[in-house]
Parts: C-alpha cells; sequence; structure tokens
C-alpha cells in the first residue's frame, strides 16, 4: 500500500467514525421529546440536589431516574479545580468522578468556563476524539498488515458508541491512550509518556497502559526507558493527592465497589439469573456481547504465554481487571462495555500481529451493542 493510499485509509476510517458517532448524538437528540443535545447528558430528575445551571439552561431530566454518568462529567466540568465548593454535592462519588479530569478540564478551558456552552463542547470533543480513534486504529491495524475492515470495527464498538450516547469520558482516554501506543511502536518514548500521561487522567484504569508498556521494557532490561514510560502515572496520581485533601473519602469505596474476586462478578450474576431466570433485552445484549468478551479474555491471557510485547502485557492486565469487575458491572452491557473499553483494541491488535483470526473475530460481537443501543432510540421510548 502506498503512502497516499495509507492516508486515504486512514482519513477514510476517521470520517466515517466521526459520521456514526455524530449519528448517535443525532439520533438520541431528535427521537428525545425535548430534541435538545442537553438530552444526551441524562440528568436525572431523582437526583436530592442539582445545580442551579440545569434549571437555568433547559436541561431535560429524567423524572423517574436517577441519570447516568454523563451527567457526572458534566457536572465537574463546571467547577473542574473545586472552587465552588458546592458541586461536589450534586456528584455520587466526587473523588472518583474528579480522578477523571481530562475531558471535563477541557471543555472548561475551552468555554472559559462559560456555562451554556460547556455541554457543546463536550459533545464536540467526544466526537473529535472518535474521529481520532478511527484514524489511530487504523494506522495501528495497518502497521499489523492486517485488512483496514478492523479499524472500521474498532471505531464502532459498542464501548465507544455507549460513551458517545451518554457523553462519558472513555473516548478521550482511548484516543490518548491509542496515540501512545503509536508513538511507542516508533520508538518516541518521551511522547508516548505524555500521551498516555493524558489516557490516565481520562480514565484511572488507563494506568494499566503504561505499566503494560513498561513491563515489558524491563523484561527486555531497558530499564532507563521502562522508567520514562511509567512516569506517565505520575499526573495523575499528582492530582489524586490534591482530590484527597480538598474532597472526603467516597461513600461505598467510590470506583472500589466495581471490583470483586477474579470471577466473582460474573459468577454472582450468573447466580442472580438462576434465582430470577426472567430473560430482559438487557440480559439477552450481556450474554450476547459478555460471553464473546470473556472468551477474548481467555483467549488473550493463554497467549501471553508466547506474546510478550508491550501491548499484550497491558491488555492482560486490563483483562484481569475485567475478570475482577463486580456483577453489576457484568449485569450491564454497558457497565462491561465502557469498563473494559481498552479490551477491544488491546485484545484485537494483539490477536492481529500473531495471526489469530478466531480472537479477532470474537470482537465482532461489540457491534450487538452499537446496533442495540441506536435502535433502542427508536423502539425504547425516552425516559421521562
Amino acid at each position: 500500500m502506498s503512502s497516499r493510499e495509507s492516508v486515504r485509509l486512514v482519513l477514510a476510517t476517521a470520517i466515517f467514525a466521526l459520521a456514526l458517532h455524530a449519528g448517535v448524538v443525532a439520533v438520541k437528540t431528535l427521537t428525545h421529546p425535548s430534541h435538545s443535545v442537553l438530552a444526551v447528558f441524562r440528568v436525572g430528575g431523582l437526583q436530592p440536589w442539582r445545580p442551579d445551571f440545569v434549571a437555568e439552561e433547559g436541561y431535560p431530566l429524567e423524572a423517574e431516574g436517577f441519570g447516568t454518568d454523563g451527567q457526572q462529567y458534566l457536572f465537574v466540568a463546571h467547577d473542574p479545580l473545586l472552587r465552588r465548593g458546592d458541586m461536589a454535592r450534586a456528584i455520587d462519588a466526587p473523588r472518583y468522578r474528579y480522578g477523571r479530569i481530562l475531558l471535563p478540564a477541557i471543555a472548561a478551558t475551552t468555554c472559559g468556563g462559560a456555562s451554556p456552552c460547556i455541554p457543546r463542547v463536550i459533545v464536540a470533543y467526544n466526537l473529535a476524539f472518535a474521529a481520532a480513534i478511527g484514524a489511530l486504529a487504523a494506522l495501528l491495524v495497518r502497521s499489523r498488515g492486517a485488512h483496514p475492515a478492523w479499524g472500521f470495527l474498532l471505531a464502532a464498538s459498542g464501548a465507544l458508541v455507549c460513551a458517545t450516547d451518554v457523553a462519558n469520558v472513555e473516548l478521550a482516554a482511548q484516543a490518548f491512550g491509542l496515540l501512545g501506543i503509536v508513538l511507542f511502536d516508533r520508538g518516541r518514548l518521551g511522547l508516548a509518556a505524555v500521551a498516555l500521561a493524558a489516557s490516565v487522567l481520562g480514565r484511572e484504569t488507563y494506568a494499566l497502559l503504561p505499566a503494560g508498556l513498561a513491563l515489558s521494557l524491563a523484561l527486555d532490561r531497558r530499564i532507563r526507558d521502562a522508567a520514562r514510560v511509567s512516569a506517565a502515572v505520575l499526573p495523575a496520581v499528582g492530582w489524586a493527592i490534591f482530590l484527597r485533601g480538598a474532597l472526603p473519602p467516597d461513600a461505598g469505596g467510590g470506583g472500589l465497589m466495581n471490583l470483586t474476586a477474579p470471577l466473582g462478578g460474573v459468577v454472582a450474576h450468573v447466580a442472580d439469573f438462576a434465582r430470577h431466570p426472567t430473560p430482559t433485552g438487557s440480559t439477552v445484549v450481556a450474554v450476547a456481547v459478555g460471553a464473546p468478551l470473556l472468551a477474548m479474555i481467555g483467549r488473550h491471557l493463554l497467549a501471553l504465554r508466547a506474546d510478550r510485547s508491550g501491548l499484550a502485557i497491558a491488555t492482560g492486565l486490563f483483562a484481569l481487571l475485567g475478570l475482577c469487575s463486580s456483577a453489576q458491572v457484568w449485569a450491564r452491557p454497558g457497565g462491561f462495555a465502557r469498563g473494559l473499553d481498552f479490551l477491544y483494541p488491546g485484545v484485537v491488535l494483539c490477536a492481529l500481529a500473531r495471526r489469530d483470526r478466531a480472537t479477532a473475530l470474537l470482537a465482532l460481537s461489540t457491534l450487538i451493542q452499537t446496533g442495540n443501543i441506536l435502535a433502542d432510540h427508536f423502539l425504547v421510548p425516552a425516559p421521562r
């Protein structure tokens, strides 16, 4: 493939990703009774306290719901440095949510703190990050000599579409994470560390990415390079120290409530279904997407016996995180999709590199969730 053809492929994948994710936002906006892009943030009407801007700017409320994660980061973006003092009252786990500061901080900085601008800029940045993921996925797939269609698949994964659908933070974290991998593959370790630092500030689980890459370097006795890549976690550590002084501990342990003993969450979810064997649409999607995801995890962990590349080791750490996810994560398709979003590019890219087509094909199941998210807006009435 010539360099001109490569550029066209990268642009085509980026445009496809942008169009798909913009379509998700458009569908949600047009099918919601308010016909407002503010509906993307799913602000819950049952919250005990909401900031004044929610009513002043006309956010539609879920009259019988508590909303979803998008509203949490919207609130963070309105007070990223904790200067107001009251915003934490609207957030379910302030330390946990504020730890994912990248997207809220970028939005707040872009808008100069102007409240009506913030939600629209968050949506716009998520679409830009989706396009970036498409371009970076195309580059990574091409470098592994695989068919370009795999780049399109990774840009359309249910995890990313779900994040776009609720204005969440995974797109920003994954975009910088993939950029870090591209730079790492090209030997630009300093720049890779900068990109990885941004990804960790986007979502704390992305600390596993520099950890895996650094471990691979250490195994190759490149200790100085391993230290450079490991430094990617330092900004997030510094931010976490600031949050410990600025905010009280989260009730219920914050993000720790999503963890359990290995496979404990899967077993608990299966046991709960056995006690109440009434399948719902969510259950069907959870099984149709979750079972192949578990198979992907298992096959990747077995492949680590021979594949000790940095990406393989990092993806193995994400796989172990998946096995330790709680029942409430595995019971919800959106929960394990977004919580384990990096498993799709990680497992697929490693499988393509070692010509393991069977493992890569398991990732096609993620399109079930992509289709389900879009179909739900047409078939299921918006929460009121």
